[in-house]
Parts: structure tokens; C-alpha cells; sequence
């Protein structure tokens, strides 16, 4: 997993909205194929609980929380 950018704390602190962690497990091995269109797979998605980000918090900060909830996923 990359790390995440500040790009998702800025938006999170001004949109003032909650944030769902999710994390996508099985898309490297599609994409591994090098196709146009991909062939069926097993894609698992896990959904995290949503989490709201004060105005006043860091944005980077916010992305470091972030990443860290979708690791642990």
C-alpha cells in the first residue's frame, strides 16, 4: 500500500464530512495481468468505521490516522 497523501486531510478537515475507511484487497493481482479489460477475480472489500476529523487537525496528521486505520483492516 502507498503511502497516503495530505491531498485526503485537507479534504476531510474542509468538507467537515466523515471519512469510511475501505480497503480494496485483490485489484494488484488483476492489474498484474496487463489486460485491457480485466478477467473475473475475487476482489474483497472491508469497510471500516466511519471517522470524523476536527478543523483544527493537521492534514497530514489526518492522512497518517487514516493510513493507518485501512492497514489495519
Amino acid at each position: 500500500m502507498a503511502s497516503f497523501r495530505s491531498g485526503i486531510g485537507l479534504l476531510a478537515k474542509q468538507l467537515n464530512i466523515p471519512v469510511v475507511p475501505m480497503r480494496l484487497a485483490g485489484l494488484f493481482d488483476l492489474k498484474q495481468q496487463n489486460r485491457i479489460l480485466a478477467c473475473p477475480g475475487h476482489v474483497q472489500v472491508t469497510i471500516g468505521q466511519p471517522l470524523r476529523f476536527s478543523p483544527d487537525q493537521d492534514p497530514n496528521e489526518i492522512a497518517r490516522e487514516l493510513e493507518r486505520r485501512v492497514a489495519e483492516l
